[in-house]
């Protein structure tokens, strides 16, 4: 066991961190990042757009990149579909990037630390998908992932994170791919808890819901720039996405929307009860509106102050408030206009 003391820790040589995405994926870190989601949820198309953006220098959601070689380790897809999701992705011929297509008698540690060594301008590493790689036999088995992060670190992370960021693919449970699941995202993800201790960056995607197409993405970071929940907008055309507006202000929206609509019902019932019956008492015309009364009360004293509405003095002893639409109030003559 080595020992440090706080001056130990001051003198200790500085590994700076290098950002391929500002704020997201950095260098110099033992743990792997994770692209998270559901099945179709989008994980492989946002990760083939993260790949042709490093491998040009190009903003990814908003975020700065710093332009490098991109290994992309695959084994999900032939190398057909590979061809053709690249495509879609705008891959160019000199784009800088490698895919590793495996085989299942392979040793991919191996395999991908051969990768690295051959092209050691290598920025970014993509795995898709982490249970592939490692071929745990037992995702849920915390000491077997344990295990298996740590000769992944051994054999390929320790010698290659001093220039590069590796980003790992991989599942969140079945059961909570819906939007109505609550809890922390860390419990939804596929295997041990040692697959959330053991990694980075979070960033996790799921569709809105079964009726709503539409993908939200979160990310979560030790270090960095977090993002609340957002929703993506997807570009068919390009296969490429980029960030909507939050969950939170949409929703706010929509019950702005909501709240909108519903003081334009109320507004058009008490006019149509206005015009019909002029001087009623605010009391009066509540009841004859019809339903929430603290509602169309409250509506009514807005639309006085707001010169909608009309109040006048009026009753039996004058000292009522009598109401009539702007406009349809009655001509209040003084004594002297009446003299003349």
């Amino acid at each position: 066991m080595k020992q440090y003391t706080p001056q130990d820790l001051l003198d200790l040589p500085h590994e700076p961190s290098q950002w391929i995405v500002d704020g997201l994926l950095r260098t110099n870190r033992k743990r792997v990042s994770l692209l998270l989601g559901s099945p179709e949820a989008g994980k492989s198309t946002l990760a083939r757009q993260l790949t042709v953006a490093v491998a040009r220098g190009q903003n990814f959601l908003g975020r700065q990149t710093h332009q490098g070689r991109v290994l992309y380790w695959q084994s999900e897809e032939d190398i057909a579909d590979a061809k053709e999701d690249f495509a879609d992705a705008g891959m160019r011929p000199d784009d800088p990037v490698l895919i590793l297509h495996s085989h299942d008698n392979e040793d991919h540690c191996v395999e991908l630390n051969k990768a690295l060594v051959q092209y050691p301008d290598t920025r970014l590493v993509v795995i898709e998908t982490l249970d592939d790689f490692l071929k745990t036999q037992d995702i849920s088995d915390n000491n077997e992932g344990r295990e298996a992060f740590a000769r992944f670190d051994t054999e390929v992370i320790s010698k290659h994170r001093s220039h590069c960021a590796f980003l790992v693919l991989h599942w969140l449970k079945k059961s909570d791919t819906q939007s109505s699941q609550r809890g922390l995202n860390l419990h939804k993800i596929l295997g041990g808890t040692v697959i959330a201790g053991k990694t980075d960056a979070k960033i996790y995607m799921r569709q809105a819901s079964d009726e709503d197409q539409r993908r939200i993405i979160q990310i979560s970071v030790r270090k960095g720039l977090p993002l609340e929940p957002t929703y993506l907008i997807f570009d068919p055309e390009t296969n490429s996405s980029e960030l909507g507006a939050t969950v939170a202000s949409e929703k706010s929206d929509v019950a702005k929307a909501k709240k909108d609509l519903a003081e334009i019902d109320i507004d058009t019932r008490i006019n149509s009860v206005l015009h019909a019956n002029p001087g009623r008492s605010k009391w009066d015309i509540v009841k004859l509106v019809g339903g929430n009364a603290t509602a169309i009360g409250e509506r009514i004293d807005i639309r006085i102050s707001e010169g909608d509405i009309v109040a006048i003095n009026g009753g039996k002893r004058k000292n009522a408030k009598l109401l009539y639409l702007t406009g349809e109030e009655p001509v209040i003559q003084t004594k002297e206009a009446t003299c003349r």
